[in-house]
């Protein structure tokens, strides 16, 4: 349940987070 209260600001720094691990893939 804790996702449904993370605010949206959390939500856009795990977004940027698994972009960065993406392009640390390539």
């Amino acid at each position: 349940y804790a996702n449904l209260q993370a605010p949206s600001m959390e939500q856009h720094k795990t977004d940027e987070n698994l972009m960065k691990l993406h392009e640390d893939n390539k």
